[in-house]
């Protein structure tokens, strides 16, 4: 009788995929197993992203028109803008996606990435403005640290006022 012998990488990601669908069963309330269907149309849109990236952008478009209090369109939308160097555009986007964001953790990334859009587009003071927003959003130590250095580094990044002589 021949032995069948797995890789150790089949095995792991084998394992790996076992964890995560356990994790999602065990999350899944004891209501019907059906899709929501705006993870259904989030999914597709990123999916889309990947393949035909304008038409993911026009899907998280109507997503955002579908669902107005969502974060997660408008956010993903951001993203895009940052990824194609469109600042202002992924400015507007992740402002968008702060102010709908009811939790807490996604708002702070919402602003976090919202200042980094602002930094890109050489609009520094707003960039700060909006960095320090985070401290009322997030407790987590670390990565207040990290707003700490980073509000640092914009300080130094401001070009210094020079006085006039009159």
């Amino acid at each position: 009788m021949r032995k069948f012998r797995q890789s150790p990488l089949v095995l792991f990601i084998g394992g790996i995929a076992g964890v995560f669908i356990l994790l999602s069963l065990s999350r899944t309330p004891n209501r019907s197993l059906k899709a929501d269907p705006f993870d259904a149309k989030m999914q597709l849109a990123l999916n889309y992203m990947e393949i035909k990236p304008m038409d993911g952008i026009k899907m998280f478009r109507k997503i955002v028109e579908q669902y107005p209090n969502r974060f997660e369109a408008p956010f993903q939308l951001g993203a895009m803008a940052m990824r194609t160097q469109q600042y202002n555009k992924a400015a507007k986007w992740f402002e968008m996606a702060s102010n709908i964001a009811t939790d807490n953790n996604n708002k702070a990334l919402s602003l976090l990435n919202w200042s980094d859009a602002m930094v890109m587009d050489n609009k520094t003071d707003s960039a700060v403005l909006i960095l320090r927003q985070v401290f009322n959003y997030s407790k987590d130590s670390m990565l207040l640290q990290s707003v700490r250095m980073r509000l640092r580094e914009l300080d130094k990044m401001k070009e210094p006022k020079v006085l006039e002589n009159k």
